[in-house]
């Protein structure tokens, strides 16, 4: 894209769609849906990344699937999908927002929280780390996530299309995708060939 230097700047989840419409980044990469509500403060690339969403708990939580998530409290990110989706769906579960994972992992590991939804990919490492099971793998393949950027920069969106949809034909996606999420489910749509 003729981009030579990047500055990565760490930032609360739910801050980053602003900081990028009010100007102050060029861009956001976090793995965020592309939903209708975000498209009418930011702009996104084509979609790169699809996945599920996942109910994490602790093996005495007493939380075995999203049924036994009625009058429980489950924890989420807040301005994430986990969140929009567990508003609209899990109406019977006491939903309580945080800034970030960490911290809702640790109030799901001192008792605080019956289960905790975010992706995937975050819930099999915290899985790992902290002896957490799965209660809960939900297809998120109508938001895939893609990268933000501030409305009126059609040049950098049809930069970003182009060279997304290039790692994908050339395999270089699949590639990464392998690397980093090793064992995870690949959507064909992003393998060489895919649409």
């Amino acid at each position: 894209m003729g981009i030579d230097k990047v500055d990565f700047i760490g930032q609360d989840f739910s801050a980053i769609m602003p900081a990028v419409a009010n100007g102050q980044y060029d861009a956001a990469v976090a793995a965020i849906g592309i939903t209708p509500a975000r498209e009418k403060t930011v702009d996104f690339s084509t979609g790169y990344l699809a996945g599920f969403l996942t109910v994490l708990t602790r093996s005495d939580s007493g939380v075995k699937n999203v049924a036994s998530l009625t009058k429980r409290r489950l924890g989420v990110v807040q301005g994430t999908l986990q969140e929009n989706y567990a508003v609209e769906h899990f109406t019977q579960t006491d939903i309580v927002r945080f800034p970030d994972n960490n911290s809702a992992v640790s109030a799901l590991n001192n008792g605080t929280l019956d289960a905790i939804f975010l992706d995937y990919e975050a819930a099999k490492s915290y899985a790992d780390r902290f002896k957490l099971v799965s209660a809960a793998d939900i297809p998120s393949f109508d938001a895939p996530a893609g990268i933000a950027i501030a409305k009126g920069k059609p040049a950098f969106k049809t930069a970003l299309d182009s060279a997304i949809k290039a790692a994908m034909q050339d395999g270089t996606w699949q590639r990464l995708y392998q690397k980093w999420f090793p064992g995870s489910p690949m959507p064909k749509q992003y393998l060489p060939g895919g649409q």
